[in-house]
């Protein structure tokens, strides 16, 4: 009986361990610098790759004009092989949130629309978060030569935990509790309190 108990328990214990941590899928977004600033939200649902997501939609404003969505993927910059992917990673690939084709959304409309990415540049000690737009194209005409803005500031919290995934220089996030491992000490807890109960 006790083996079968602790055989059990232990079952209980590594089934929680291998199964995948709970993603929330609503971020808040806050970016500035380089004459640029932006907030909003976003939603992402996770791919096949572990600690992958894809950005579904996006809300928000740049520069007081409203998001009034989100590009599809490989769309902007049109340069193919580095044109966005909008791919949120959690936790952090290379150290960015965003990777190198980064996410990208478009403000206004008509005749005003302007399109953005942003996106991270991973680099030695740290990374940067860039800014491309279609309002300041390549003065040649390359899009390989689009100017890039560099933010002083970007951070990315996921709105369900509070949890910032990225946060603005100077400042700490902090971490979620080992949720898993509370639990795991309790039935580990559990265990022992039954089996004293049975070997009295």
């Amino acid at each position: 009986m006790k083996r079968r108990l602790l055989t059990l328990c232990g079952m209980s214990v590594a089934a929680l361990l291998l199964c995948p941590a709970a993603f929330a899928d609503n971020f808040t977004f806050n970016f500035s610098g380089s004459g640029f600033t932006g907030s909003g939200t976003f939603t992402a649902s996770a791919t096949a790759t572990p600690g992958q997501y894809l950005i579904d939609s996006i809300s928000g404003t740049t520069n007081s004009a409203a998001i009034t969505g989100l590009l599809g993927t490989f769309s902007f910059p049109p340069i193919g092989d580095l044109a966005n992917d909008n791919d949120l990673y959690n936790p952090l690939f290379e150290g960015g949130a965003l990777d190198a084709y980064g996410l990208s959304y478009q403000t206004g409309t008509g005749a005003g629309i302007t399109d953005y990415n942003i996106y991270y540049l991973a680099g030695v000690p740290s990374g940067t978060y860039d800014l491309l737009t279609s309002a300041d194209p390549p003065l040649d005409g390359n899009p390989n030569d689009y100017p890039t803005f560099t933010l002083d500031s970007f951070s990315i919290t996921d709105t369900t935990t509070g949890v910032p995934i990225v946060t603005p220089p100077g400042t700490t996030a902090t971490p979620e509790p080992g949720s898993l491992a509370l639990l795991a000490t309790g039935v580990l807890g559990i265990a022992g309190v039954v089996r004293r109960r049975f070997a009295v």
